[in-house]
């Protein structure tokens, strides 16, 4: 018995063309659909160049990808 199923997400359109097929099979088995996003911190594109490093950056990043998850959640 399918209990949960497990939709990874990249931040990408391309990426939520699995939700419909998730909720489809969750329809039939009765079954949860769980999506999940996880969350690099921000570095720079040289780790040998000393950039400085900005926390904002890497808290408005989570801030985006939360506001995709909080946006596709299924209806319960």
């Amino acid at each position: 018995m399918t209990r949960s199923i497990l939709v990874p997400l990249d931040g990408s359109p391309f990426s939520e063309h699995a939700l419909p097929y998730a909720r489809s099979i969750a329809r039939r088995t009765g079954a949860r659909v769980r999506v999940v996003h996880a969350h690099w911190p921000v570095d720079p594109v040289y780790p040998d160049w000393p950039l400085p490093s900005d926390e904002r950056w890497d808290a408005e990043a989570r801030s985006r990808q939360l506001e995709v998850l909080r946006r596709l959640r299924p209806a319960e």
